[in-house]
């Protein structure tokens, strides 16, 4: 199926390609990158499930354009 207002692929409700999406921080890395975002806020916002994040093994990582929105 194609979007009629941009005429790209509709992806139902997927998140976008990671490519989309930047690079990608733990919170340790992204709370030195980004300095209003302490350790611990970013954990809070994790698990109150208000920012989007993804596991990889026992590391928790947030995607640049997430951290962003």
């Amino acid at each position: 199926m194609v979007s009629p207002a941009v005429g790209r692929p509709v992806t139902a409700g997927r998140a976008p390609a990671s490519s989309d999406r930047g690079r990608y921080f733990t919170l340790q890395q992204a709370a030195v990158a980004f300095p209003a975002f302490t350790p611990r806020l970013l954990r809070r916002l994790v698990q109150e499930r208000r920012i989007p994040f993804s596991r990889a093994g026992r590391c928790i990582v947030l995607a640049e354009a997430d951290i962003l929105a």
